[in-house]
């Protein structure tokens, strides 16, 4: 998942456009994850993102806007492919992790924070190496979000 806000929402009760002009909006499902991709007219990826449900809980993840598409609705119409298939599965409640970043699509989407979340890093980082100046297993300030509902 994305670090920095947990974040639940009612899955069935929030609208996005459905479409986008230009782009290509395209669902599978395998192994029990949902994904969603929309595909620029030139064929090349815009937006994704994946959604698994379990039990009355879909957990979304991975929900990201390539830069060069930001501002089109792609996020949204994303979010929207990804609560309708979690809703058809029998989720009423959605959580997951955001970045500060893609606070305002979940907030504009219908989300709220509803509880703190951070990030902790026990032993070396990449390679064997720690950031300067950190610790290990201490909280990264930098790292943390809010959380929704």
């Amino acid at each position: 998942m994305a670090k920095g806000a947990v974040t639940r929402h009612p899955v069935a009760s929030y609208s996005a456009r459905p479409s986008a002009d230009g782009y290509r909006l395209r669902t599978w499902t395998r192994d029990g994850v949902t994904h969603a991709r929309v595909c620029a007219a030139d064929g090349t990826q815009a937006a994704r993102g994946q959604t698994a449900v379990t039990g009355a809980t879909a957990v979304v993840d991975k929900v990201e806007t390539h830069l060069a598409h930001r501002r089109r609705g792609l996020g949204r119409l994303i979010m929207r492919a990804l609560t309708d298939a979690a809703a058809e599965q029998g989720a009423t409640v959605g959580l997951l992790a955001s970045s500060a970043e893609g606070r305002a699509l979940y907030e504009a989407t219908g989300w709220r924070v509803t509880a703190p979340l951070a990030n902790a890093l026990r032993g070396p980082g990449p390679a064997g190496h720690r950031r300067p100046g950190s610790r290990a297993g201490t909280h990264d300030p930098a790292a943390s979000g809010q959380a929704y509902s």
